[in-house]
């Protein structure tokens, strides 16, 4: 039952995604899609695990990996975290900065997804740059790429 639920809500995600003219790519497993803009990249995770009434869509783009991360922009990700309608910025366990959004799939709409989407992809593409040119570091897509293309695994 869950496969074939997954399998419901990314084709509804599939076809809004199209529907909107959105370029992006698909993964099966984890059930996902990515989507760029200009220097960000976000993940659109399914995340039915916890069950059909839990089940959500996780937005997460990195952003900077590599930046010099001290008390000064932890305080700026704070600040930006209280003023952002959508999204939140964090630090994951390798130092790169994210951006990440949940959205219950019960209450998912095209609207939802869609403006949480955009929030989270032109937000990140402002706000990298900026992190960049104070903080040092490059653009986390970037660095992913470059890590592909050394054959490293990236998916941790």
């Amino acid at each position: 039952m869950r496969a074939k639920n997954e399998q419901k809500h990314q084709g509804q995600i599939r076809q809004w995604l199209s529907e909107s003219n959105i370029d992006f790519e698909e993964r099966a497993e984890p059930a996902c899609f990515i989507v760029n803009c200009g220097s960000a990249v976000v993940f659109l995770i399914l995340d039915t695990d916890s069950g059909e009434e839990d089940a959500m869509v996780i937005l997460w783009a990195p952003l900077v990996f590599g930046a010099e991360i001290d008390a000064e922009l932890t305080e700026f990700l704070l600040r930006e975290n209280a003023r952002r309608r959508f999204g939140a910025f964090a630090i994951d366990e390798q130092g790169t900065i994210v951006m990440g959004h949940t959205l219950l799939i019960s209450a998912l709409t095209s609207e939802s997804l869609l403006s949480a989407l955009g929030n989270l992809a032109l937000g990140g593409d402002e706000i990298d740059d900026w992190i960049i040119s104070r903080y040092g570091g490059m653009h986390a897509a970037d660095y992913y790429n470059w890590q592909a293309s050394k054959g490293d695994n990236i998916a941790n």
